[in-house]
């Protein structure tokens, strides 16, 4: 009897059972919450960027080729780690509180496996390898090049347009490889550069951010001259243009739209020219097997249809200029106070010539 009463005497009462027990479940419960949390959140879109494309008057001409989809082409993850069992001992002696310390191990052990898979879902998100769940990156990468290259992109963009097979993603990998490396011939010439990324995401919002962007890079000119999409070509004779003298020779605004399978470089914004050039590199490293849609936008398209640096900072507000680049961007007159590009070095409307030091 009085064993019985030691014995009786080392087993913790109910009340601190129950709330052994409540401990437990509650960390269990947080961090399964936490994991739902994590898988329910990581498919919205998250810009890391700004958006582009402000309100504006439009351009007047542009042309753009692309193509791809977002129904398969990735990685798919499935699985999970499942926990079924329990422990069971029957015997003759059970030492005091021995079933609340092994609650309390099980627990320890459910929380490690929980955090594992966290860790392992927080890396498939980031960079490195594929993305996992099928999900999708999407970068949209916007470069300016000024009067030096102008004529050349746009002419070098018209030609990859017109010969580039956009049915497959073959094709559209190699049409982005040529535009990449006709912008990286062409870099002494960047002149402003903008950039908008996202966390990777389930295909269906990767589709509708990706079209969203590519659907407003072509909203900012009235023509497209040249549209090559889903292996269709159609092309369109410029309206009658003029040159007008207070736009100078003018720039051109390429865009470059891209979903992968796979991550993509992410800035929160663009520097310096270096950060467009390793954009650049990272997006011609893509491959048919992980590219999932690509859509390559300019503006202008016509030869006399100009877009001098003041106009192109009301219509793409959010592009920034690249340290070193030419002079360029909106200013005013000292002597009659009137707006004008500053890469004319002279006033339009007075004649009065731009002092570059003070700019």
């Amino acid at each position: 009897m009085l064993g019985a009463m030691r014995f009786c005497g080392h087993r913790p009462g109910i009340a601190a059972r129950v709330g052994r027990c409540f401990v437990i479940w509650l960390a269990l419960a947080s961090g399964l919450l936490f994991l739902d949390h994590l898988t329910s959140t990581a498919g919205d879109a998250s810009p890391v960027g700004i958006e582009l494309v402000g309100e504006a008057h439009a351009q007047y001409t542009g042309g753009s080729m692309g193509g791809g989809g977002f129904s398969g082409g990735g990685s798919s993850y499935s699985g999970g780690s499942s926990y079924s069992g329990g422990s069971s001992y029957s015997g003759g002696y059970s030492s005091g509180g021995s079933g609340g310390d092994i609650g309390f191990f099980i627990a320890l052990f459910v929380l490690a496996v929980i955090i594992s898979i966290v860790k392992q879902k927080a890396a498939a998100a980031g960079h490195g390898g594929g993305l996992g769940d099928n999900r999708i990156d999407v970068t949209v990468l916007r470069v300016a090049v000024d009067w030096r290259e102008r004529k050349f992109l746009q002419n070098e963009l018209n030609r990859i347009a017109q010969s580039a097979n956009t049915s497959n993603n073959e094709g559209l990998v190699r049409m982005l490889r040529q535009a990449t490396v006709a912008l990286r011939r062409v870099h002494e010439t960047w002149l402003y550069a903008d950039i908008v990324n996202t966390d990777p995401m389930p295909p269906q919002q990767a589709e509708a951010f990706f079209h969203k962007h590519a659907a407003q890079a072509r909203a900012s000119f009235r023509e497209e001259l040249i549209r090559n999409a889903e292996g269709h070509t159609s092309t369109l004779e410029a309206s009658n243009i003029e040159a007008r003298y207070d736009e100078g020779e003018g720039l051109v605004v390429v865009t470059l739209a891209v979903a992968a399978h796979v991550p993509l470089i992410d800035y929160a914004d663009i520097a310096d020219g270096e950060q467009v050039r390793r954009c650049l590199e990272g997006l011609s490293n893509i491959s048919a097997s992980t590219l999932a849609a690509v859509e390559i936008v300019w503006t202008p398209a016509a030869e006399s249809d100009r877009l001098s640096s003041a106009e192109l900072e009301v219509l793409f507000p959010t592009m920034k200029k690249i340290p070193g680049g030419s002079l360029a961007g909106r200013t005013l007159c000292e002597y009659c106070g009137g707006p004008f590009p500053a890469e004319l070095l002279t006033c339009p409307h007075c004649g009065a010539k731009v002092d570059t030091e003070a700019l």
